[in-house]
């Protein structure tokens, strides 16, 4: 999943910056009414259902997972904490949300990723160059586990069919299979026009 946060003015730090969500997508869409004004967060440790976008179906608990990011982080501000970029041009980073009582810059409100694999509306991300902040690959598996176990999310009815990497690679494979089944066009034809043809000329 993703965020699409605006952010305030002079509020980066080395790795830690603080914005405020002006919208929550799925992943890969740009809106561009917010281009130059918003930086696109993809969320770290993670991996949601896939929404419908470039003509291909949703997968189930897309909406749902969506919905339920949004009621937790939309209007709201969240400090980030940054680790890199992806080939997406977004930045991989784990959002926290404002603590309750004390400043950002002294405590750490619920991160953001952590809760929703708890929810059971997110599961692990485990491809390469995955990050998890202080946690470790193996704690999130573990909150995944328990999120699975008490049926939560997107863990209603048991295992999913097909995982958001399965569905992102069928994709991807289905893309490059077409793509190798288109011919190369056919060179252009020896013969003269229509028009140098009737009058005699070759």
């Amino acid at each position: 999943m993703e965020l699409a946060v605006e952010i305030q003015k002079g509020a980066f730090n080395k790795q830690t910056s603080v914005a405020v969500v002006s919208r929550v997508i799925s992943t890969l869409m740009t809106p561009l009414e917010l281009r130059d004004r918003t930086i696109h967060i993809r969320l770290a440790g993670v991996d949601a259902p896939e929404a419908s976008h470039f003509g291909r179906p949703a997968q189930q608990f897309s909406a749902e997972s969506l919905a339920w990011l949004k009621s937790q982080v939309e209007g709201k501000t969240v400090y980030c904490q940054i680790f890199r970029k992806d080939q997406y041009s977004r930045i991989v980073a784990m959002p926290y949300l404002k603590p309750r009582l004390l400043p950002g810059w002294l405590a750490k409100g619920k991160c953001i990723p952590v809760e929703m694999l708890k929810a059971g509306w997110a599961m692990t991300y485990e491809q390469a160059g995955a990050e998890y902040g202080q946690w470790s690959k193996e704690d999130f598996l573990q909150m995944q586990s328990e999120a699975q176990a008490a049926k939560r999310g997107i863990w209603k009815y048991g295992n999913l069919k097909e995982t958001p990497a399965e569905y992102k690679r069928r994709y991807a494979s289905g893309v490059e299979q077409a793509e190798a089944a288109i011919e190369p066009s056919s060179p252009a034809s020896s013969k003269p026009p229509l028009w140098r043809r009737l009058i005699g000329l070759r």
